[in-house]
């Protein structure tokens, strides 16, 4: 089946968060590795700066606030600021929502009730990038908060725990064999093989409970219901019941009852996750191809593959120039990531900076 999708009227550029924490070092004058860098840095900065005002460029800033640490909160704030005056305060839409549109979308093709799957870059802002372009920007309002700066630091000791997981899947991947194809496929029923577990354990859990209940091991009514209710954990809970209450609103179905059979839809759910529809959604089809190919590789996992991977997959179909690390450049041309979705990567090498430059001067 072939996806829709339509970039914006302005060219779109999304920079990788490393390139957003070097902006933040030249405006406040700090030190580079060399002067060359520093120079390619600070060209790019004026360059974006000077095309979004003259409304050839969009800026588009994601949700990467997550990944801007700093050594210190002010440096962090700093960093938040810096990106957000260049981006004109142009936001994308969290990457999340942004995934969730695209599955409700597929879901109502799936059932045929759209004709046509179509994808619009101007779906991945709040507002019209244009119109808050043409908005008077005298006055722009930036809400700061001190936790965000806890926040960060709390997410970063997480994607360092949560690399040590993807290394042990890694390292057994590597163990089998397992070629890349194979893999791909399981990526593709990832979300669905995550609630098939859940739906074996919730099942387990009935039956003890039952069990118990023939045992006459409660006292009474109010802690049955309160054991069969609290039989999954809240996050196994909501990996299921999202995509179960988003199935239900594709297909208009409003139910008034509180259900305690959490797998009502379980049947079309699988359905539409192992459909060529949904495996051909952009962020899946992306997500998938990019997570099987650090998975088969021999290099080991770095700390922000996983939310590089979430990044790029969000916005790669939809821009018109992308800025990454030299790996994730290599790994989207090895895969025709950049041709299906006729989207310009490019690396963090000089190289790849000046070739950037050049396009961005003749805009």
């Amino acid at each position: 089946m072939r996806i829709k999708i339509s970039k914006y009227m302005i060219p779109i550029i999304w920079l990788d968060t490393s390139i957003l924490s070097n902006f933040q070092i030249y405006k406040s004058k700090g030190t580079f590795k060399s002067i060359e860098h520093k120079n390619y840095v600070e060209q790019l900065y004026r360059l974006i700066q000077t095309k979004t005002k003259e409304k050839k460029l969009i800026f588009a800033l994601g949700d990467q606030f997550e990944e801007l640490n700093g050594r210190t909160e002010e440096e962090f704030l700093d960093r938040r600021r810096t990106s957000q005056n260049l981006s004109m305060n142009i936001k994308m839409k969290n990457r999340q929502i942004i995934h969730n549109d695209q599955l409700n979308e597929a879901m109502k093709f799936h059932v045929g009730k759209t004709s046509v799957l179509h994808f619009s870059a101007k779906n991945l802002f709040y507002q019209d990038p244009l119109e808050k372009m043409n908005e008077n920007q005298k006055y722009s309002i930036s809400i700061e908060s001190k936790n965000d700066y806890l926040l960060a630091k709390n997410r970063n000791i997480q994607s360092l725990d949560f690399q040590s997981e993807l290394e042990n899947v890694h390292k057994a991947i590597s163990e089998k064999k397992v070629t890349y194809e194979e893999h791909l496929q399981e990526e593709y029923l990832g979300r669905l093989r995550a609630i098939d577990i859940i739906r074996t354990r919730h099942k387990e859990k009935l039956i003890k409970i039952l069990s118990d209940i023939n045992s006459n091991k409660f006292e009474n009514e109010t802690e049955i219901i309160y054991s069969l209710i609290n039989c999954l954990e809240y996050n196994e809970y909501w990996i299921y019941k999202d995509i179960e209450e988003m199935w239900k609103s594709a297909n208009n179905i409003h139910e008034q009852l509180f259900s305690l059979n959490l797998f009502s839809y379980y049947e079309k759910v699988k359905s539409f996750l192992e459909s060529n529809v949904y495996k051909s959604l952009p962020y899946v089809d992306i997500s998938s191809k990019l997570t099987a190919k650090i998975f088969i590789g021999k290099k080991q996992i770095a700390s922000g593959d996983r939310m590089d991977i979430e990044h790029l997959s969000t916005v790669v179909p939809f821009v018109n120039y992308v800025v990454t690390d030299t790996a994730m450049k290599n790994h989207l041309k090895e895969l025709e990531i950049d041709r299906i979705y006729n989207t310009e990567i490019y690396g963090s090498k000089f190289s790849d900076y000046s070739k950037l430059i050049e396009k961005l001067e003749n805009l």
